[in-house]
């Protein structure tokens, strides 16, 4: 998942304010559909993911305000659904395989960097294909179409190889 670079301290406390309390009913909406997880912490993600909607909407998207909030606040909450769901499990002493330790985890660590250079919802989707996930699936998470996910997966494939291409 893409790190978010917003400061949410530049949005004043009654800005804020007004922005969770018009969002109240558009939150508990979403988290009805987490209702297996932990709801405090996805609440206060959802909280988080409107006010980076404020911060990082610019009035020239192909949406309006309402929508883009929708689409931040899903796509916040299914990356956290995700990692509150994740089984936790004992590490366990993997065989190598001839693979060198150093060399995954370089190789880790630029991978990482690279998704970071992606749009927050491309990363998202590229993470989830590579967990096995379907088109279907992936855009039922997050509010979009199948062929919707499919063009989001193109487009970032389009921008690794320009990154790839750029090195």
């Amino acid at each position: 998942m893409r790190a978010v670079n917003v400061d949410l301290g530049s949005i004043d406390d009654s800005t804020a304010r007004r922005l969770l309390d018009d969002a109240h009913k558009l939150l508990r909406v979403a988290l009805a559909k987490y209702s297996m997880l932990d709801q405090d912490e996805l609440l206060q993600v959802g909280r988080l993911a409107v006010l980076e909607a404020h911060l990082t909407f610019d009035g020239t998207r192909d949406c309006s305000w309402e929508t883009w909030r929708k689409r931040v606040l899903g796509w916040r909450l299914a990356a956290s659904a995700r990692a509150l769901s994740a089984p936790v499990e004992e590490p366990v002493e993997q065989p190598t395989n001839g693979m060198h330790d150093p060399e995954v985890h370089t190789f880790r660590l630029e991978l990482l960097e690279v998704m970071q250079q992606l749009p927050p919802r491309e990363a998202t989707i590229l993470t989830l294909r590579l967990e096995g996930q379907t088109f279907e699936q992936i855009g039922e998470a997050i509010g979009i179409t199948r062929s919707r996910v499919q063009q989001c997966e193109r487009h970032a494939l389009v921008i690794l190889r320009t990154l790839r291409e750029d090195t």
